[in-house]
């Protein structure tokens, strides 16, 4: 639904974020406000899924200055794959129904809001592709090839052995990170920087 909504109404970007709203430090207030509200759900998924009531590292920790919010799912790693990937990729699955709610409301309403909630979580989404940081893309990734070191030994591989050599999982693992990176310069090229010169030139 997502897919269908976003190719009909249009992946709006950082610039179209900024001068959807009345004014852009209204805009950018309410991106920062979906941003923080939306991040508390998507780690109560990771909390619930990831059965991480009661522990010590496995509350929710805001951290409104980063808009953001985190939960420790170390412990998932123990567990057999299936609740293990549904654990990690509850957080995505949380943005992407925000996503289509926000989508559903911008195709009827057409309102302003809308549009920057629709444009803070394709970014959120992105961000979670950075295979390279410490995202949720990066540890469902690490799950589905079903090693926790596959980074270290990655590295291990590409530093002691010629590249002819390397295994297969490490030119797996390289090929993934390169997406990324990919996604990192997106969410540069596409958001951050049309947003920032867009308030530039308004204000």
């Amino acid at each position: 639904m997502s897919a269908a909504l976003l190719l009909h109404g249009g992946v709006p970007t950082g610039a179209d974020a900024i001068s959807a709203g009345p004014h852009p430090l209204l805009a950018v207030a309410v991106a920062v406000g979906v941003a923080i509200v939306t991040a508390v759900p998507h780690e109560l998924a990771h909390v619930v899924f990831g059965r991480a009531f009661g522990r010590r590292r496995g509350s929710v920790r805001v951290r409104v200055r980063r808009a953001s919010a985190t939960t420790n799912l170390t412990h998932v790693w123990a567990w057999p794959a299936s609740p293990r990937l549904a654990a990690v990729s509850a957080g995505i699955v949380v943005d992407l129904a925000f996503l289509t709610l926000a989508l559903a409301l911008r195709a009827t309403t057409g309102a302003w809001v809308t549009t920057v909630a629709v444009t803070v979580m394709v970014m959120r989404i992105v961000w979670q592709l950075r295979f390279h940081r410490n995202c949720d893309g990066r540890h469902i990734a690490k799950m589905l090839i079903d090693n926790p070191t596959i980074d270290t030994d990655t590295r291990q591989a590409l530093t002691t052995r010629l590249w002819t050599s390397a295994p297969r999982s490490a030119w797996l693992w390289s090929a993934v990170i390169a997406v990324g990176v990919l996604a990192e310069l997106a969410l540069l090229a596409v958001w951050l920087a049309p947003a920032a010169l867009r308030l530039l030139s308004v204000l």
